[in-house]
């Protein structure tokens, strides 16, 4: 059987072939990384080579040239060749698992691979070495045929636009990118830069690290400056591949004259091998003072604190190479949020009360408004719906776009699912991961109590039950009648993003009025059809089980990880947030990053009111949030982030 992701068979299983190939073309691209643990012929290479295995850095000793290794350090030295040839060991296994898994699925779709169009000779350890665009259909590995066609299409594929964007393309104008890639690169809109170092939180999970960039780009267009993400080179990265969010196939270059492949010099890393800033908010300037390292960036930024009774980030001056003086500020992490904690009242406080501010409306046009949506905007007076102004014309701009490849996997993915997005659907997030325990204790003791249990530490359960989502539809959705008077239950889609599936499988089972075993009659009026994501996953954070990696007894996926099941990771999480963030309705909560991310990528403009001038009596339907109910905690809305 052709495993998917984390374990889900396809064959004759209800996942589309589409999961399997996206299966096998992450099969290809893990079968590369065995080329990455021979041993470099060449001996400069050897920091990068032990970096991308994760073995241990060490030093023989004092300086003194003359002090003998230290028994220590013979161990470190013993343990990394042990660690070597066990990982050599492993993937050499796990190569030939793939090479068997791919021939299966060829002959699963009644595919018969032809003779080699390879001569023998050119073929570097299972990989041919030639480009991508020059391969032909066929691969051969260890003179087994194998269906690669498909797998090196898709490497060859973008993803489409609908897949770039977290919103509907009827709710994106890309025309305002469009126009600010004919004006970029001026002189004057390159003079003050906002450089953002997205490495500094890169071991949190999606959720907080894009709620921090959220509040990067609001702060950066409010200080009218450009925003360029640095990221730290691959020889120092402290991640495998050059970036926490794993490697996509496409990373790789292949190297002709020996059997290494490595990560391409110019492939994004960090944050930017998961988004394509747009040139609104780059303006297309280039990098500041070019000659200094990530170090002295990174230096600079460590450099304050913005505790006591510092308030601004410090300005740095440059010049450019053709003279022209740049204002620099440095940021990212703690910093951000902080800077942000601090200005926040006064982002969202008027200083021209009953006129339009002048700085309110130059930050409007900054994220995409036209001349009168920046004048509307820049006469607003309540916090929350300035926020919600902000928001809604920056997803309107498309100020979270995915790169082509993230985009293109995360299309595969979706469509395996058989969720039907193009039409209406519910999404739910039921929330249990690490952090719930002791965040939402008091949400879950509070629930408990208003059911009549009184002892706190003997409560049915740890988390909120499942069933309380589902009572979101209760008093929200009148019954359908029939033409004979009866109730007719209204049908909904309802995609289930979880990061504890099987419980929550459990507690479907467990429903009254099954249909199916995915299809239940709710409440008398509804007809719920669940749908879950494709993976019987046991890890869903990006790093694994959590922000600190994998729990003791997921040990074997821990030593099973590398930049490609990292990636997997990545995709199947981001593919998660797109389906939530499209949905017609989402049902879940502001108590994690990953809710208010939700609410911050549903929030619109609702253009009819404001075409018609935005006067008083229009102002609360400036903005709309696409329908949303909270099933438990505040539903009180926070700036963003």
């Amino acid at each position: 059987m052709i495993m998917t992701g984390r374990g889900r068979g396809c064959g004759r299983s209800p996942v589309s072939a589409h999961v399997c190939v996206w299966a096998a073309l992450s099969a290809l691209a893990f079968i590369a990384v065995s080329s990455i643990i021979e041993t470099p012929s060449d001996p400069k290479h050897e920091h990068n080579h032990r970096r991308r295995l994760g073995l241990l850095t060490f030093s023989a000793g004092p300086s003194d040239p003359k002090t003998v290794e230290t028994i220590e350090s013979r161990v470190v030295i013993e343990e990394q060749i042990k660690h070597m040839q066990e990982r050599q060991d492993y993937i050499q296994q796990q190569n030939a698992d793939f090479r068997n898994q791919l021939s299966a699925l060829g002959q699963q779709v009644g595919y018969e691979a032809p003779a080699s169009s390879w001569p023998q000779q050119a073929i570097v350890d299972g990989i041919a070495p030639t480009a991508p665009s020059q391969m032909p259909p066929q691969v051969h590995i260890d003179g087994d045929g194998v269906l690669a066609s498909q797998a090196q299409e898709m490497l060859q594929q973008q993803g489409g636009d609908d897949y770039r964007y977290f919103q509907r393309m009827s709710d994106l104008d890309l025309s305002i990118d469009a126009s600010a890639r004919d004006e970029s690169g001026v002189k004057a809109e390159c003079s003050r830069i906002l450089v953002y170092l997205p490495d500094v939180i890169a071991e949190r999970g999606h959720g907080s690290q894009i709620n921090t960039y959220i509040q990067g780009v609001l702060a950066a267009t409010y200080m009218d400056r450009a925003m360029l993400l640095l990221e730290p080179p691959l020889d120092i990265s402290k991640y495998e591949g050059g970036s926490q969010f794993g490697c996509p196939a496409d990373a790789f270059e292949e190297v002709v004259t020996g059997q290494r492949h490595t990560i391409s010099f110019d492939f994004p890393m960090g944050l930017s091998r998961l988004i394509d800033q747009p040139t609104w908010l780059t303006r297309g300037c280039s990098m500041p003072c070019a000659s200094k390292s990530y170090y002295e960036w990174k230096q600079k930024s460590n450099s304050y604190s913005l505790s006591g009774r510092e308030m601004d980030m410090p300005e740095w001056e440059c010049t450019s190479a053709n003279g022209q003086q740049i204002s620099v500020v440095i940021t990212g992490g703690s910093r951000t949020r902080a800077w942000f904690r601090r200005h926040a009242e006064a982002m969202s406080r008027n200083a021209s009360p009953g006129g339009a501010d002048p700085q309110m409306q130059r930050w409007a046009t900054n994220i995409g408004a036209t001349p009168i949506e920046a004048e509307i905007f820049a006469r607003q007076s309540m916090s929350t719906k300035i926020w919600d102004y902000a928001l809604a014309l920056m997803n309107r701009s498309g100020f979270l776009k995915l790169q082509p490849w993230v985009a293109r996997d995360v299309e595969q993915f979706v469509k395996a699912m058989d969720l039907p997005m193009d039409g209406t659907y519910t999404a739910i997030h039921v929330r249990r991961g690490d952090k719930l325990a002791v965040e939402a204790r008091g949400n879950i003791i509070r629930y408990y109590s208003q059911r009549g249990y009184t002892d706190e530490s003997n409560l049915p359960t740890d988390y909120i039950p499942f069933v309380h989502y589902l009572e979101q539809w209760d008093n929200s959705d009148a019954c359908r009648i029939n033409a004979r008077g009866g109730e007719q239950p209204i049908k909904h889609n309802v995609y289930i993003a979880t990061d504890d599936p099987v419980t929550v499988r459990q507690e479907i089972a467990n429903l009254p009025n099954h249909i199916t075993p995915n299809t239940v009659i709710w409440n008398e009026c509804h007809q719920l059809t669940f749908y879950f994501n494709p993976t019987d996953s046991q890890a869903f954070h990006l790093n694994g089980d959590g922000e600190k990696g994998f729990y003791p007894n997921h040990k074997d996926a821990a030593e099973r990880e590398n930049c490609f099941t990292r990636y997997q990771r990545n995709i199947v999480g981001i593919a998660d947030m797109m389906v939530l963030s499209k949905a017609t309705t989402f049902i879940g909560e502001y108590n994690s990053n990953w809710g208010r991310v939700i609410r911050t990528l549903r929030v619109r403009l609702n253009l009819p009111s404001i075409e018609a001038g935005g006067n008083e009596a229009k102002q609360n339907e400036l903005t709309k949030v696409l329908d949303t109910r909270i099933a438990w905690g505040s539903n009180a809305v926070r700036e963003p982030g």
